[in-house]
C-alpha cells in the first residue's frame, strides 16, 4: 500500500489562484477522499489533509461568487458569471459536501442562476461569461464520453 498512498498524496494540493485555478486544484482532493472512502482506508493524515484543503478551497471559491449565485474566474470584477464554471463548481461542491460543510444556499442559488440561463425555446444554456482555462472543459468532456 505504500506506493499507492504516496501516489495519492501527490494529487493532494492546497487550492490557489483565480476561480478556475482554485477548482483545478480543489477537485483532486475530492477524488482522493472518495477513493479512500471506497477502500475503507482509515489513513487519518491524508483524510485530515484533504478535508483541510477542501475547506480552504471551498472558502476561497466563495470569493469568486457573484451576488446572483454564479461563479467566475475573478468574481465581481467579471461582468458576469460563467455557466460552465458555475455548473462545475456546483458539481464539485455537491461531491465535497459528503466530507465538508457546504452551504446548501450556495448550491441552490447556483442552480437558480443556471436555470435562468436556459433558453426555453431550445433548452440550450446561454454562456454570458468566459472560461479562461479551456483544458478544464476538455477534461470534463473526455470524462463524460467515457460513460
Amino acid at each position: 500500500m505504500g506506493p499507492s498512498i504516496e501516489g495519492l498524496e501527490s494529487l493532494i494540493q492546497m487550492p490557489f489562484g483565480c476561480g478556475e485555478q482554485n477548482m483545478i486544484t480543489f477537485t483532486p482532493n475530492i477524488f482522493v477522499r472518495q477513493y479512500l472512502a471506497s477502500m475503507s482506508d482509515d489513513n487519518a493524515d491524508i483524510i485530515a489533509k484533504t478535508n483541510k484543503f477542501m475547506e480552504t478551497g471551498y472558502q476561497r471559491e466563495l470569493t469568486y461568487k457573484h451576488d446572483d449565485g454564479s461563479f467566475s474566474a475573478f468574481g465581481n470584477s467579471d461582468p458576469s458569471g460563467s455557466t460552465w464554471l458555475t455548473a462545475f463548481v456546483m458539481k464539485c461542491f455537491r461531491q465535497a459536501k459528503d466530507y465538508i460543510d457546504v452551504d446548501q444556499n450556495v448550491l441552490d442559488t447556483a442552480v437558480d442562476w443556471l436555470m435562468d440561463q436556459k433558453d426555453s425555446r431550445d433548452g440550450k444554456f446561454n454562456e454570458p461569461g468566459r472560461v479562461l482555462h479551456n483544458e478544464m472543459q476538455v477534461c470534463q468532456v473526455n470524462q463524460l464520453s467515457a460513460y
